[in-house]
């Protein structure tokens, strides 16, 4: 357990709220490749991902129901040497929260598809 300052003045979030506040700022989860969520080697005081079960339109709008839906897993890229490591699956409308995310020299958070050729919205907040 623990907490997290959200109301602080003084962080700053990455993803949802990033351009306007309060506004939401979709990331594409793309099939054939890792996308990552923020920056390596950065440590959030909070995270939160959720797999919108949407295909990607933009960053401000969701775009349609896919044919099938896709889980979509998120991975901790570990060290410079580009190794992935799954720590979470999320269906359609799940979501992860990690409080006190403290990361490694290039180390990474990365989203992607379980699988097919959709291109997925992923909701995201990177709190610092």
């Amino acid at each position: 357990s623990g907490s997290v300052n959200t109301g602080a003045a003084d962080h700053v979030t990455v993803g949802y709220g990033t351009t306007t506040k309060g506004v939401v700022a979709y990331k594409e989860a793309v099939d054939d490749a890792y996308t990552v969520l923020g920056a390596d080697n950065t440590a959030y005081n909070m995270i939160f991902i959720k797999n919108t079960g949407k295909l990607f339109s933009s960053a401000t709008a969701l775009g349609a129901d896919p044919t099938n839906a896709v889980d979509v897993n998120v991975w901790l890229k570990i060290a410079s040497t580009t190794t992935y490591k799954q720590i979470a699956t999320l269906s359609a409308g799940e979501a992860i929260v990690l409080p006190g995310f403290t990361q490694k020299a290039n180390c990474g958070l990365y989203v992607r598809p379980a699988s097919g050729t959709d291109h997925y919205a992923i909701e995201y907040a990177l709190i610092v």
